[in-house]
């Protein structure tokens, strides 16, 4: 899904805040980047267009998306961050430690855990992006 589908000016307004133009160039990024951009990517990709926008920016910009919900994150295993738009739907993340391929998996896996989790604690877990790690079939078979 691409972050133009959305009204955003009208969606950040109804929360109290302003699409900005760093906002804007950043989301413009994440979606340039086709996700799946560390933070450095980003900010190569804002600064092409602006020299004066500067890594502090493109920090607290994603840090505000991801909190508003435009943006999600995942961890790598080397503790890199990437980011892409959040979609219209949840899914998931399947990270390899050895070769760090990331496959993206779909929600409705998880649908049967989260209602025993909910039913047996009491407690609502948040499954709107989840990253699992561990070792791909290709590296366990030493390929």
């Amino acid at each position: 899904m691409s972050h133009n589908e959305l009204d955003l000016a009208a969606l950040l307004h109804n929360e109290g805040y302003r699409l900005t133009p760093q906002r804007q160039m950043v989301l413009d990024a994440v979606c340039e980047a086709d996700g799946h951009a560390t933070a450095e990517q980003i900010y190569e990709l804002v600064h092409q267009k602006s020299e004066t926008v500067n890594r502090a920016t493109i920090y607290r910009t994603l840090k505000f998306l991801r909190e508003m919900g435009l943006v999600v994150s995942t961890t790598l295993p080397d503790g890199g961050v990437e980011y892409e738009l959040a979609g219209s739907k949840p899914h998931h993340h399947l990270v390899c430690h050895a070769c760090g391929i990331d496959y993206e998996i779909p929600d409705k896996l998880f649908f049967d855990l989260v209602q025993t989790i909910s039913e047996t604690y009491d407690f609502r877990v948040d499954t709107t992006h989840l990253s699992l790690y561990g070792i791909c079939a290709e590296c366990q078979s030493g390929v």
